[in-house]
This record gives structure tokens, sequence and C-alpha cells, in this order.
């Protein structure tokens, strides 16, 4: 038997509207106790019941769409050649920045691309910095 997948934002309207009846309450029962001159315990509670609601309806609509970002490793790293999350920065395997590509240059040894300041070559040991990069 194969269960049906339910999306979060299926709930999103439920929430919305039990937000909203919170909201209409607490603001109806403020509205009641300001308009009579009542002040007291009472309005404290509702005013601390609205802050806190608000509080637990933003986190809920940030928890909703957690989710949705799933990470897509179609991208390889310049450096390393394995695959990269196309959300990330710096690749996970190797920590080179994926955003500055400008900062590569060529192995003169194996002519692998290599992130400008590496002190070696990963892939054939060559010093670096003694030789310096090649233009790609």
């Amino acid at each position: 038997m194969e269960r049906e997948t339910v999306h979060p934002t299926q709930f999103l309207y439920w929430g919305q509207l039990i937000y909203g009846a919170f909201v209409g309450v607490l603001g109806w029962i403020l509205y009641q106790r300001i308009t009579a001159g009542v002040g007291g315990p009472g309005t404290v509670g509702a005013v601390f019941g609205l802050l806190l609601g608000t509080l637990v309806f933003v986190a809920y609509m940030q928890n909703l769409h957690k989710g949705d970002l799933e990470p897509d490793y179609s991208q390889t790293c310049y450096a390393c050649r394995l695959p990269v999350n196309r959300y990330s920065e710096f690749c996970e395997h190797c920590g080179a920045d994926q955003i500055e590509k400008d900062n590569y240059g060529a192995c003169p040894e194996c002519q692998m691309e290599v992130f400008e300041g590496t002190a070696f070559c990963p892939s054939c040991g060559k010093d670096l910095q003694a030789t310096g990069l090649q233009d790609l």
C-alpha cells in the first residue's frame, strides 16, 4: 500500500485560520477591557498571548517551507571535480570557493585547475609557491 505524500502548504490555511481566530478572540478581550477601563492581569495576559501567538505563528511559517530546498548536486567543483551542491559557496570536499571562479590557475606540471594560493598541487604534489600557476 502506497502512502500519499502531504505537502506542508496543505496545512497553511488551517494554521492561518487558527491564528486568525486566536488573534480575534484576544483582540476582542483587549478591546473590551481597555474600553471598560479595566486593567490588571487579564489585560497583561491578553497582550502576552497576542505576542506569544505571533511568535509561534512566525516560527510555524518558517518551518513550513524549510524542507523545500533539497540539495542539488548537478555541478562539479572546479578544484577536485567532485559533485557539489549548487547552493553552496564552498566545496564540501576540498573547500574551494565556488563563487570566485576567477581565482584558479593551472598546475604547470599536470595542468590541473588549482585554487590560487594553494601550496602544493593535489594531483601531482608539485610545489606551486615556488613555480606559480599558469593561466587557464
